[in-house]
């Protein structure tokens, strides 16, 4: 029985249906009194739906409207399309399903439909066996070959989820090992892989491929990137972390809207480690001179009596990480004057945030605590100011006890600072798990000169913490004792083997002058005749060689952002309501594959502007973004509005204006229309004349 239930649902996705509508035997739209009724239904219920507050009254009234349009043009999918929304806002699942298989009808390779008509009907049954069991059948070898891996990838996760809801670890690991050998470039699979089969207990190896794979099956997502990153400078692999990282920070240094000033510091310490400290310092100098800038700005606004030079003398505070690392580098390079600077930044920055932390009381008292035994442990690790580091130990100790094992490191680096080696090796050397404990070691035994020993201790710090401003300071450590630079892990060559194809992808698509994702929106004319369909085509490419997901966690948004600023000669300007488009005809976009998508502007709120001004006519300025945000901004007059624009991945396209004609009022026009109203004799031509 189920095996014919499957039977028919295969032949119901995969066969064309002989209801299906060709193209030919659609009418044309401008002259077909159905479809003119059936374009003002649709706007009327797209502005339903729009409606603030939106409430039940307007969602009813679009579903009657979205509804009454299908039934008189049956054969257009674009009202199909608009009923699908209503009834899934409304939470109509029967209704949205009819639907969907009506769109079925007019696109049965289209895998969004396909996807959702297999699993309205997996739904159907009632128990876990049975849904299972369609599972197993969809997806045997046999079948496979009839569905697009895409399609077969998404069933095979939904099974496995499933399977995780019963509790069957097993089943799990299998459905979702075949999810990702389907589609790699599905994310939801490829994140859910990575945290299942890349934990800790797994080789490095693995782990590095799981995490390649989930960036590159969705490389809009910077958290991947990062992961990615850090993963690589843990295990010592700092020149492919620093390729990654640099492609996240593109030409955004200036922007920390975009790269925040604690990814910064990630991004300045990966190329420190790769042994480009020139790098690392312009870098970091280049955040710092446009903070200054935008500092001074509003120093300016708030004491416009300060002159250039004292605007000049003043600099922006960063962040404590970044200005930790910064301080750190200047350090290395033995530049005595500026490693001062920063060190005396980042006591001011630590000390104002524990300041701030005293001032709210005994609840965020431990946080306070915390950053004295930072700067404490920054002052004897960069600095030979022991007086300043007990005043900040005796700060912390005020508001909790200190651990012993902390309190005797700072024992062991005060007595390494004031010169007393061997007291400094006694209390140091106990402490066999703290790597600031051996990296002090590592410095007494320098002292001593017992370069081996020391260089015994900077090993281990730099292996097993290499992703740490202390691990790789070790690092450097180390290579001075040695004399020249190797790696840390002998696991570092075959990572950096299997990363060489990973950011060669990933360098493909950033050196390419091309945008990975580029957008057209193409008019099907430049001039339209009054009340005739306003078509567009919205054509989205995919530049890379990478399968893009259309999804809303995936490297392209299911939303593209249509704006259409309108002017009619003598008629005011009107605010323009966004247009929001779904493109989720298909699950991804192939490699340099090409997705279309046709807006007809007459069935948006466009359509009864234009209606309300017939004679003279409008001019319609476009704009489309793929990848949109939306930020709110104050506009000069106060109003708070909302700004569209392109975001990660994100292309605006401008195409040239259009223009819609208006009705000329001629004796000719005249006569022929009082003929015409003379002449109505049903329904149609009614609908016909007034629409």
């Amino acid at each position: 029985m189920q095996s014919t239930l499957l039977t028919i649902f295969l032949m119901a996705i995969f066969q064309t249906p002989i209801a299906a509508i060709q193209e030919s035997d659609i009418p044309t739209p401008s002259q077909h009194p159905n479809y003119l009724l059936a374009e003002e239904f649709v706007r009327v219920a797209r502005l339903a739906s729009m409606s603030e507050p939106l409430d039940i009254k307007a969602i009813q009234a679009a579903l009657t409207l979205a509804t009454e349009a299908t039934r008189l043009t049956p054969e257009d999918p674009s009202v199909w399309r608009v009923l699908n929304e209503v009834a899934q806002m409304a939470d109509l699942q029967t209704l949205s399903k009819d639907a969907r298989e009506n769109l079925l009808r007019f696109a049965p390779h289209q895998t969004t439909n396909q996807l959702a008509r297999l699993r309205d009907a997996i739904n159907n049954a009632q128990t876990l066996d049975e849904r299972m069991s369609l599972y197993e059948q969809l997806l045997s070898e046999s079948r496979l070959k009839q569905l697009d891996p895409r399609v077969a990838a998404r069933l095979a996760l939904d099974a496995a989820y499933l399977q995780r809801q019963v509790g069957d670890i097993t089943q799990f690991a299998r459905w979702l090992a075949e999810a990702v050998a389907l589609d790699p470039s599905y994310p939801d699979a490829m994140s859910l892989a990575t945290g299942f089969f890349g934990d800790e207990s797994a080789d490095i190896y693995r782990r590095a491929e799981l995490l390649s794979a989930a960036m590159l099956s969705n490389i809009r997502d910077m958290t991947t990137q990062i992961a990615l990153a850090e993963f690589l400078m843990s295990f010592g692999d700092y020149e492919d972390a620093k390729q990654i990282y640099e492609i996240i920070l593109g030409d955004n240094i200036s922007t920390p809207s975009l790269i925040s000033d604690n990814l910064l510091a990630d991004i300045v310490l990966s190329q420190w480690a790769a042994g480009d400290g020139e790098l690392a310092m312009d870098v970091l100098m280049k955040r710092q001179t446009a903070s200054d800038e935008r500092f001074r700005r509003q120093i300016q606004v708030q004491n416009p009596e300060l002159s250039p030079l004292e605007l000049a003398r003043i600099h922006a505070p960063l962040v404590p990480k970044l200005s930790v690392v910064r301080a750190v580098l200047f350090a290395d390079e033995a530049e005595t004057i500026q490693a001062a600077m920063a060190l005396e930044s980042v006591s001011a920055s630590l000390l104002t945030l524990a300041q701030i932390y005293e001032a709210q009381g005994e609840l965020a008292v431990i946080r306070a605590v915390e950053l004295y035994v930072q700067m404490a442990w920054i002052v004897l690790w960069l600095d030979d100011d022991v007086e300043s580091a007990r005043i900040l130990i005796q700060h912390a100790e005020t508001g909790a006890t200190l651990d012993p094992a902390e309190k005797q490191r700072f024992e062991g680096w005060i007595a390494f600072r004031l010169g007393d080696i061997q007291t400094a090796k006694s209390i140091l050397l106990p402490l066999h798990d703290d790597p600031a404990a051996k990296a002090g070691l590592g410095l007494v035994y320098l002292e001593e000169g017992n370069k081996k020993a020391a260089a015994l201790e900077f090993l281990s710090v730099a292996k097993n913490h290499g992703g740490t401003l202390l691990g790789v300071w070790a690092k450097n450590k180390l290579q001075e004792i040695v004399g020249t630079t190797f790696d840390i892990r002998p696991e570092v060559p075959q990572l950096q083997e299997l990363m060489s194809g990973v950011i060669q992808t990933l360098n493909s698509f950033v050196n390419d002058p091309r945008p990975p994702i580029d957008i057209q929106l193409v008019p099907e004319t430049q001039t339209y005749a009054p009340y005739q369909p306003i078509l567009l085509t919205l054509i989205l490419t995919n530049n890379t060689t990478l399968p893009l997901t259309i999804a809303s966690n995936g490297p392209i948004q299911p939303l593209v952002f249509v704006e259409a600023n309108i002017e009619i000669p003598g008629s005011p300007r009107t605010p323009s309501p966004p247009i929001i488009v779904s493109i989720d005809r298909e699950l991804s976009i192939k490699p340099r594959g090409k997705l279309y998508v046709t807006i007809d502007l007459r069935k948006h709120w466009i359509g009864g502007l234009l209606d309300t001004h017939p004679l003279r006519g409008a001019t319609i300025a476009l704009k489309a973004i793929v990848n949109f945000t939306a930020r709110e901004t104050t506009t000069r007059s106060g109003d708070k509005i909302l700004v569209y624009e392109p975001g990660a991945l994100g292309k605006k396209t401008i195409p040239n204006p259009v223009r819609v004609n208006g009705i000329r009022l001629t004796d000719v026009w005249l006569k022929g229309a009082i003929e015409e109203a003379s002449n109505v004799m049903d329904t149609g031509n009614l609908i016909k004349l007034v629409l």
